[in-house]
């Protein structure tokens, strides 16, 4: 009989340094993937930015022009053209994809019209059963 094991299982059973590296790894890709990369260089700028404004001007100064947006360093615009042409090959990507999809249209199915039977009721004499007994007078209210 032929023993297998699950990738996990597999993964458990290597050495604790391994199986750190291989944490460490699905962690920078975790990253990449979600564009913390992008993150991590606009960081390094605004740190950049706020250290070499604050010597030559004062540190509110310093704030206001570093993340008002209109005095971006070659770094900040290198982070916006990079995440642009991501976006922008991403979008490409999507519309080839699209585009390479053939869509056929999915069979109709027809549905009969359904017939309606029709009922006929027979009108009886007595329209129910009479009920007999009156109703039970209340008890009298105590003031």
């Amino acid at each position: 009989m032929k023993y297998c094991l699950s990738l996990t299982e597999r993964l458990l059973r290597q050495s604790p340094v391994r199986l750190t590296g291989f944490r460490i790894l699905a962690i920078l890709c975790a990253l990449h993937v979600s564009g913390a990369h992008w993150l991590a260089l606009q960081t390094a700028a605004w740190t950049g930015m706020l250290v070499s404004r604050s010597q030559s001007a004062t540190v509110s100064e310093a704030v206001r022009t570093t993340f008002d947006g209109e005095h971006p360093c070659p770094l900040c615009q290198a982070v916006e053209e990079g995440q642009q042409r991501e976006k922008d090959q991403e979008s490409a990507r999507l519309i080839e994809t699209l585009g390479n999809l053939n869509f056929v249209r999915p069979p109709v199915l027809i549905v009969p019209t359904p017939t309606f039977a029709t009922m006929h009721f027979v009108e009886s004499a007595t329209p129910g059963w009479p009920r007999v007994e009156t109703p039970p007078t209340p008890p009298p209210r105590r003031a």
